[in-house]
Formats: C-alpha cells, sequence, structure tokens
C-alpha cells in the first residue's frame, strides 16, 4: 500500500511541473546567428583569429547584388540612396558602400588616378572582372549584430521600393547573411520535431499493441524531452544548430527503454500473471532497472565525450545532451513503473499481455543444414577480413567544415554565393596582419612596406584580389627630388591626421605598442583543401619580399575562411578522440557490469563494428565527414550498447535455465529481437525526418545515425550470437560446460539439421541431460 501511494505521489508531481516545464520550454530561442561558433577554438588558428577580431572587430557584412548591377545601373543608386536613408533612424550599419562610391573616391583630382587605373585597383574588390558589375557592402554596426536576421530583413524590404527589382532576382553574401540563413534553417529544423514524434507514436503502438502502455510510454518520453528543452532555457542558454536534435534524441532513448522495460513487464505478466499491479510493475522494474541504467548510462558517457570537442556547437550538444539522458534514465524509472501500477492494463489488455506468444526466429537467420558453429566460425571470419579493410578506410576520411558546406548545393545561400564570386568579388578570403612597433618608421614608411607585401602576395597563384590602404592612396614616388620628398611628407601627414579616421574603417589597428595594417585578399580555390596550398604560397611570397624590406614587420594570416579549412583536421581528430574516449570509458563498465575483462572486451566488438565499417566506408568511397557526422560515433557506439546489454542480460538468464548456449541463444533472441527492432525502428524513424532539414548537419547526422544503428542491430542479432556459439563462446558461459551440455549442444545441433522443432521445454531440456 505504502509503495502505491509512493507511486501516485511520483504521477502527481510529474502532472504539476509538467505546465511550467512547458511554459519555459515555449521561451527558448536560437542562437545560431554567430557563425564563429561553428568554427574550432582552443587552437593556434583560432588564437590567431580571435586576435585579429580584437583589433578590427567582426567583419559582419552583407552583400547585396543582381544580374545587370553595373555601375550606371539607376537601381544601384536608388537602393543605396533608400538603405542610407533608413540607417539614419535605426544605425544598423556603420557603412553602406557601393562600387561607384568607391571609384569616385579613387579618380578625385587629390589621388592622381584615372578611370582604368582605378577600375583596376578595384578589380575583383568592389568591381567584377568586367570591371562593371558591382553591388553594394552593408557593413553592420553593433546595433546591427545583435539581431543580423532582423537586419537582414529590414534592408531587403528597401528593396521593395525600387521599381524594377525583385528578391527573387537579389544576389546576397557575407558572413551575416549566412549566419541568418543558419538560424533560419534551425528554426524550420524544429519544425520537423512533430512529425517525427507522430512516426514514433505509430511504431511504438505497433511495438506495444496497447493504447494504454503506448500513452504510458509516449508519456514518459515526452516529458523528458520537455525536461531537456526547458534545463537549456532555464540555465540562459540557446539553441544552436545542433542541439534542436536534442528533444528528439532524448524522445528515442527513452522510448527504448520504455519497451525495453515492457518487454520484462510483459514477461512478469506471462510467469506471474496472479499478481497485482503494482507487484507487477515492481516486479518488471525489479528485473530492468539494471539494464536500463547501464544502457541509458552508457549512452550518456558516449555523448559526454563530444563535450571535449573544440567546436562550440558539438561541445554544447554533448554537455545537455548527456546531461538530459542522465535526467530521462531517472524520470523513466520513477514515472514509468508508477503509471503502470497507477494506471494498470484492463482485463482484456491483460489477457492479451498473458497470451502473447513470440515466435522463435531462426538462430541467426542460417538455414537448418548448416551447424550453428560453423556458421559462426564462417561469421567471425568475415569480420576478421571486413574490420581491417574498413579500418585503412579510416585514413581516407574527408572532413569540411565550411560555413556554405551547412547547406545544399541547390540552397539560395550557395546560388547566390557562386554568383558573386564569378560575377562580383571573391568572398572567400585570407587576412594578412602587418604589425610594426610603433616607434619603427613613419606611417609613410609603414604603408610603403605594406604596399610591397601588398603587391607581392596579389601575384600569388590562387589569389585574384587584394584590398588593403595601398588601394586607396596615390602611387608614392622613391625619387629624390625636392617635389616628391613634399609629396611624402604630405601624405605622411594627411596618414597621421586621418589616422583615428582609418581605425574607424578598420582599415589599420593599434594597441599599446604595435600599428597593425590589414591586407584583404580575396582567394579562387576548388575545395577546402586547396586552403593549405594558398596559404603556403602566400607565405612564401612574403618570405621572398620581407628582405627586400627597409622594415622588418611581423606577418600572420589569419580569416574565417582559413580558419574553417584548418578546423577540418580538428574536425577527424575530434571525430577519433570522441569515440576513443567513450570506448575507453563504455568498455571499463560492460566489463563490471558482466563481471569480466575478457567478456567485456569480446561484448563491445559489436558495438565498434558498426562505426568501424560505416566511417571506413565514407573514407573508400571518398564521402566526407561534416560537424553532423562526427556526433554519430560515440553518439552510435552509446545507443548499440543498449541492446547488447539487455541481450547479455536475458542470455544470462536464459542459460542459467537451459545451460545451453544454442537453446539460451534462441531464447535470447525469442525475447529480445522484437524490443530490439522496435526500438532501433523508433530511434531510426524519428531522427530520420532531420534527413529533410535544410541544414545540413542535423541531416547528415540523421544519414549517419540511421546507418549506424542498422549495422548495430545486424551486429547484435547475427554476431554477437555468432561470438556466444563460437570460439570465443565460453567467455559468456555463466557456469563451466559439463558433459551433459556437450550432449544436449550435439543433440539440439542434431535436431536442428534433421527436422526444425520448437524450443525444448526446460522439462525437456533436463529428461535429455539425465
Amino acid at each position: 500500500m505504502k509503495t502505491l501511494t509512493l507511486f501516485r505521489l511520483i504521477v502527481c508531481v510529474a502532472l504539476l511541473v509538467t505546465p511550467g516545464l512547458i511554459f519555459i520550454a515555449t521561451q527558448t530561442e536560437t542562437n545560431t546567428q554567430d557563425v564563429h561558433t561553428w568554427l574550432p577554438n582552443g587552437t593556434q588558428e583560432r588564437e590567431q583569429y580571435d586576435q585579429f577580431l580584437t583589433l578590427f572587430g567582426h567583419d559582419d557584412d552583407i552583400l547585396i547584388s543582381w544580374a545587370g548591377c553595373t555601375l550606371e545601373d539607376p537601381r544601384l543608386h536608388q537602393l543605396t540612396d533608400r538603405l542610407r536613408s533608413s540607417n539614419e533612424s535605426s544605425g544598423l550599419f556603420r557603412a553602406i558602400i557601393n562600387g561607384q562610391t568607391v571609384l569616385q573616391r579613387l579618380t578625385d583630382n587629390r589621388l592622381g588616378l584615372s578611370e582604368s587605373a582605378a577600375r583596376k585597383r578595384l578589380a575583383n574588390v568592389f568591381l567584377g572582372p568586367d570591371g562593371k558589375t558591382t553591388g553594394i557592402v552593408l557593413q553592420l554596426s553593433d546595433a546591427g549584430r545583435r539581431d543580423r536576421k532582423s537586419t537582414l530583413r529590414r534592408a531587403l524590404r528597401e528593396t521593395d521600393h525600387v521599381a524594377g527589382l525583385e528578391r527573387e532576382s537579389l544576389r546576397i553574401g557575407g558572413s551575416s547573411y549566412i549566419s541568418s540563413e543558419i538560424d533560419k534553417s534551425t528554426n524550420r529544423s524544429l519544425l520537423l520535431s512533430a512529425p517525427a514524434i507522430l512516426i514514433c507514436l505509430v511504431i511504438t503502438f505497433c511495438c506495444l499493441r496497447s493504447v494504454r502502455l503506448t500513452v504510458i510510454t509516449l508519456s514518459v518520453a515526452g516529458l523528458a524531452a520537455l525536461t531537456s528543452v526547458a534545463m537549456v532555457t532555464g540555465l540562459g542558454y540557446k539553441i544552436n544548430g545542433l542541439l534542436v536534435l536534442m528533444p528528439v534524441l532524448v524522445l528515442v532513448l527513452t522510448l527504448s527503454g520504455c519497451i525495453h522495460l515492457c518487454g520484462y513487464y510483459r514477461k512478469v505478466i506471462q510467469d506471474q500473471p496472479n499478481r497485482s499491479a503494482t507487484e507487477l510493475a515492481m516486479r518488471s522494474l525489479s528485473f530492468g532497472w539494471r539494464p536500463s541504467c547501464m544502457a541509458m548510462l552508457t549512452t550518456s558517457v558516449g555523448i559526454l565525450m563530444l563535450s571535449t570537442s573544440h567546436i562550440e556547437a558539438v561541445r554544447h550538444f554533448g554537455s545537455f545532451s548527456a546531461l538530459s539522458i542522465v535526467i530521462a534514465l531517472g524520470i523513466l524509472l520513477l514515472l514509468y513503473p508508477a503509471l503502470l501500477a497507477v494506471w494498470p492494463a484492463g482485463a482484456t489488455e491483460t489477457q492479451a499481455l498473458r497470451s502473447a506468444k513470440r515466435k522463435s526466429p531462426k538462430l541467426l537467420g542460417f538455414k537448418p543444414s548448416v551447424s550453428k558453429s560453423r556458421m559462426a566460425t564462417l561469421i567471425l571470419l568475415g569480420v576478421l577480413v571486413m574490420g581491417p579493410t574498413a579500418f585503412l578506410g579510416l585514413g581516407k576520411i574527408k572532413t569540411t567544415l565550411s560555413p556554405t558546406k551547412m547547406f545544399p548545393e541547390n540552397s539560395d545561400v550557395n546560388e547566390s554565393f557562386r554568383w558573386i564570386n564569378d560575377n562580383w568579388t571573391s568572398l572567400e578570403s585570407i587576412e594578412v596582419l602587418v604589425g610594426f612597433p610603433k616607434s619603427q618608421g613613419t606611417m609613410l614608411e609603414q604603408l610603403k612596406t605594406v604596399t610591397r607585401l601588398h603587391g607581392a602576395t596579389r601575384k600569388t597563384e590562387n589569389v585574384c584580389s587584394a584590398f588593403s590602404l595601398a588601394n586607396l592612396t596615390p602611387p608614392i614616388s622613391n625619387r629624390r627630388t625636392l617635389k616628391a620628398s613634399a609629396k611624402r611628407q604630405t601624405l605622411n601627414a594627411k596618414l597621421m591626421e586621418h589616422k583615428e579616421s582609418l581605425i574607424a574603417q578598420r582599415i589599420i589597428a593599434e594597441d599599446e605598442t604595435t600599428r597593425y595594417w590589414r591586407i584583404h585578399l580575396g582567394v579562387k580555390i576548388e575545395n577546402d583543401s586547396d586552403y593549405q596550398n594558398v596559404m603556403s604560397d602566400v607565405r612564401k611570397s612574403i618570405a621572398l619580399t620581407k628582405p627586400n624590406l627597409k622594415l622588418s614587420p611581423k606577418v600572420s594570416l589569419t580569416g574565417i575562411w582559413p580558419l574553417s579549412a584548418a578546423g577540418r583536421h580538428q574536425l577527424f581528430s575530434d571525430l577519433a578522440y570522441s569515440f576513443l574516449m567513450a570506448f575507453g570509458i563504455i568498455t571499463p563498465v560492460v566489463m563490471i557490469i558482466l563481471r569480466g575483462v575478457w567478456v567485456g572486451l569480446v561484448a563491445m566488438i559489436p558495438n565498434v563494428f558498426p562505426a568501424l565499417i560505416f566511417f571506413g566506408s565514407l573514407g573508400w568511397l571518398g564521402l566526407s565527414v561534416d560537424i553532423g557526422t562526427i556526433l554519430t560515433a560515440s553518439v552510435g557506439m552509446g545507443i548499440a550498447v543498449d541492446d547488447t546489454l539487455h541481450f547479455i542480460e536475458w542470455y544470462s538468464r536464459e542459460q542459467k535455465k537451459s545451460r545451453c548456449p544454442v537453446t539460451a541463444i534462441k531464447a535470447t533472441v525469442a525475447q529480445c529481437a522484437s524490443p530490439m527492432f522496435y526500438t532501433t525502428l523508433i530511434c531510426s524513424g524519428g531522427l530520420f525526418l532531420f534527413a529533410f532539414s535544410q541544414f545540413i548537419p542535423p541531416r547528415q547526422f540523421a544519414y549517419a545515425i540511421v546507418a549506424l544503428l542498422g549495422l548495430a542491430l545486424v551486429c547484435d542479432l547475427i554476431l554477437l550470437p555468432a561470438l556466444m556459439i563460437g570460439p570465443l563462446g565460453f567467455i559468456f558461459r555463466t557456469k563451466p560446460v559439463t558433459d551433459a551440455d556437450r550432449v544436449i549442444l550435439a543433440f539440439e545441433n542434431r535436431e536442428i539439421e534433421d527436422r526444425p522443432e520448437p524450443l525444448l521445454t526446460e522439462t525437456q531440456v533436463g529428461k535429455r541431460a539425465a
């Protein structure tokens, strides 16, 4: 009676906290408007880039152009005027520039540049390769950066008031545009959670065949998923593009745990039908709490290893998801049996559960004419061949961390990106940071050094443009005449006079001891791996130029695109490190659970093998691994361990009854195959909806996790039994094999080969052993 009262209290608490959790969850906001959260940190490249941001600030800009946008296009001037007029009241932009504005500045009489010379300086920077195509560059202020999506929306509204300019014809680029599109795609991905829950509902009902059990199961899983979202919001964080996966991941994992507990519940009803609802709930909990705890904790450990990543978005996903799964475990063990006791199955449902009989599938799907031990040996030989082959493929894995790779090839983002790159300006760039001690030379002498480096780097292969203060100043004469000397003195005085303006325009920067000059290089490359070659060529050009310079500056290369290219290697390191850490922590846990070192190691083979095969295949096929795919290695292993532990738990119980490995495995497969299949189907079905996301990381995660879970199910139902029957089978046996066991094993195999028959009962096994 006390137990039932406690169960009722648990249900009441759950009902009371649910409205509060719903309210908190509805306050959740997305935080994917900063593309820097997808780049690695804690590396030398990130330190250099952070230093660059400290000096020059974020280059948050929006580029707008369209087909036919030339210097003579009246729409260019109309839109520029409207944006400037709007900015007077909003202050969202610190600068609004178009190609015509910069060209007029360069052809001013004070600079003495002809129009053709000015156009040449602006080629692939503010003017396209044809010298005519241009666009508008909107540089965001701090106010505009705080909500890039609203800022972009306000800018686009101004285009509606320009005659002959349609939004569909616009080509938009820039880091702020990409950040805004990431945020938009994240919100769209969140909408996929609703159909994912519906699919889980259908699959759960097909598995349980009980409306009441389905409602109980979904109530528990739904509360766990709701808690995970509320926890993120309650701790003051926002949902990023990867955290949108967390609620559905927690939902499907909790559903899997519920279905396994329901399997124990069905078994208790069949074996002990006369017990009360409370006793049945407690009895099923006593059977299932241990494997359920170990299964979900190992999953949590696998996901927690992602928190060691150098990428902020991945770290947040690993930390919050691991904590959410631990909370979900508590909800599962408390609320599920409480609901079974408070709202027990009706007479009709109970009778159906008691009379339910599972068909015994043929062991491993083998033909009856083939010996089980022989087939198990063949499977293990196949594993020995496939494993090393897949391992060699790991060295061929390609990774990508480019911001544009987060969107489909045919998306508006990539179509605009390609058009702007081909027709206007290069969106892929390298920042050259040139630092001088303030006491070293005059500003003019420093500018002359920068101009030399500017010219040398511009001639580097794959560098299509260069922009620095050298583009905006007149040619500097080195003659020793009085007139040339006077011009140099005048120019140096003007540089000192306009120094604060140049700092405000982020062309130069200063700290206490050093003055930094910036050279912006636009590059044209085919893929991320080419960045390393371009960076190497630029460094060589700088090294060859330095000996001929009067001053000796400190030069470094950085930028968001080089950082994303360098992050490719970090991405692979994170994949390997998180997987090895998960393996290193989960394996000892499995050893403790199974009470043996060797049995723990062998039991991990079916959990490591799927990831080895999947990622090895990606390497051999030449497919890229992105930020979403790296999540699946440790997550997949953590989920795969769940079914392995439940399988071994049932095998241990059945072996104590029959003492024969073949009979024990057949009974285990009969009991576990259906829950394992349905839990895999629930996890795959719920997460596969994200394959329809317009944001690539969740989409790749969905593809990869479905493949890994499918491979894990095959390994648990084929490879694991093969290990138990094969040469390593003695490791799993809880009792020493006696002569009677060998007689039973031989008799079982002979019976199966001669004529298939139903499983032997415990009485029949005892008689044959005698």
